[in-house]
């Protein structure tokens, strides 16, 4: 408050002000933070670096062909880890897809995902086990509690396929690689 009294327009948080103070004044040492709330975000914190999200979207072709995209980004970074094109996403085709994403075992320890059938089968589960990585499943009809991958791939379609209807899938596959190489680092 005292800040803005000086005319100063850019006022620093109040987290950022407490971190160059000695001692944090008297009306800030007796908040309480709500217990449960400030728990759930240290939990986020810790294991967002280890959290992946997948899902799956279908994109139409000139020819009408539906294709399905598969992407699997990173909570932390919001880096896309993989993503591959298929007519046909079968369970050994997704098996696959989460190897090539996951070389020399790098595996995360959240995957999270929505209730697709393959997801949550038996085999692919197992595979998930195998290699250390706890299966995190939203619940029906939520899409929110899978954030990253949901508004990562609005931003593909926004910015990609509003603007490109793809000829085949090999077409298909190019627009993504691009796209994904330019924006996302990959």
């Amino acid at each position: 408050d005292q800040l803005i009294t000086l005319n100063i327009i850019d006022v620093p948080s109040e987290n950022c002000i407490k971190k160059y103070l000695e001692k944090p004044p008297p009306e800030w040492q007796n908040r309480s933070p709500h217990t449960g709330e400030n728990q759930l975000y240290e939990f986020f914190k810790r294991n967002n670096d280890q959290t992946w999200g997948i899902d799956m979207f279908t994109v139409a072709t000139w020819f009408f062909e539906i294709l399905y995209v598969l992407v699997i980004i990173h909570h932390g970074s919001r880096k896309i880890i993989h993503v591959s094109v298929t007519p046909n996403p079968n369970l050994a085709w997704q098996k696959q897809q989460f190897k090539e994403a996951t070389p020399y075992g790098d595996a995360p320890k959240y995957l999270v995902h929505d209730n697709d059938p393959i997801f949550v089968s038996g085999e692919f589960q197992e595979l998930l086990r195998n290699s250390g990585t706890k299966s995190i499943r939203t619940a029906k009809r939520s899409p929110w509690q899978n954030p990253y991958a949901e508004r990562v791939i609005g931003t593909i379609r926004r910015e990609l396929f509003d603007f490109n209807v793809p000829r085949s899938q090999r077409h298909l596959e190019h627009l993504l690689k691009e796209y994904v190489h330019d924006y996302y680092d990959v």
